[in-house]
């Protein structure tokens, strides 16, 4: 039956006085009351991250009345918000209710909306933490990913995701892909090797190759002649090729042998022959 102005007045004497953030909330005050009362978003998050080591999930958290921020800072990911967010946006919140609720760009794209809805360059999508495997689900391309910043490692990461889930190397290439990315996300010289095959079955020449990043060692796997490659065979080995792909591609067993080939090695790919 108390007022809001003396509500407001009793926890910004408790603040005052001391008292955490956790205790106003043991005491009974809202979040939003918290916040009011001059309580910081991190103090807000701080509280909330104890409520969450004992297990309160990001929807009893909304529901309880945190902010999008508070989320954030007490560490629940924004997968584990952007769940919440989901379902939201299916009772109707739009994209633009969402962000005057404080949702960040990762929460929103998490939440299943469109980048173009979330809006903002992706450079600021990734300094609030979304991830080359989210930016790729929100519709950027490895090249523009690749602008943003995010490093060959994390790019390679997010396409050996896609990779398991059954992406070939061709596939991998047509949506933008570099030869470099695929060669980090685990596609082996051979399977980069079938997809430039193709590529030289339609005319792309060594060079050109080459000039699109391909490796030795991808190259030499699609049969491009050794001696328009250039490379020394041991910095061809160095790059992944294969005792078989130097046979293959031309070279005697002497050569291998000079290339760090151990006998087996050169003994098996023969016997393959």
């Amino acid at each position: 039956g108390y007022e809001q102005g003396q509500v407001g007045d009793g926890i910004a004497d408790l603040k005052e006085g001391g008292s955490s953030a956790s205790d106003a909330l043991d005491a009974g005050f809202t979040p939003a009351q918290m916040a009011a009362a001059g309580y910081k978003p991190e103090q807000l998050g701080a509280a909330l991250a104890v409520q969450r080591d004992g297990g309160l999930t990001a929807k009893e958290a909304h529901e309880k009345g945190y902010s999008p921020a508070a989320c954030s800072l007490a560490g629940y990911t924004p997968d584990e918000v952007g769940a919440v967010l989901a379902d939201l946006k299916a009772d109707g919140l739009t994209a633009q209710q969402a962000k005057g609720a404080g949702y960040s760009a990762d929460q929103m794209l998490a939440g299943g909306y469109e980048q173009a809805e979330v809006g903002g360059a992706l450079a600021d999508l990734k300094e609030d933490g979304t991830s080359a495997s989210d930016a790729l689900d929100a519709g950027f391309t490895p090249g523009q990913i690749a602008a943003a910043g995010y490093s060959p490692e994390e790019i390679g990461g997010s396409l050996a995701e896609q990779k398991g889930e059954g992406m070939t190397a061709v596939q991998a290439y047509d949506k933008g892909f570099t030869p470099a990315w695929m060669d980090a996300a685990g596609y082996t010289p051979e399977q980069v090797g079938d997809l430039l095959t193709g590529l030289k079955a339609d005319g792309l020449t060594c060079d050109q190759a080459k000039e699109k990043g391909f490796s030795s060692a991808q190259i030499i796997a699609a049969k491009y002649d050794p001696k328009e490659v250039g490379a020394p065979l041991a910095d061809l080995k160095e790059g992944g090729t294969t005792a078989s792909q130097a046979i293959d591609a031309g070279f005697t067993p002497a050569e291998m042998a000079a290339a760090g080939f151990t006998p087996d090695e050169v003994k098996g790919a023969l016997t393959e022959q």
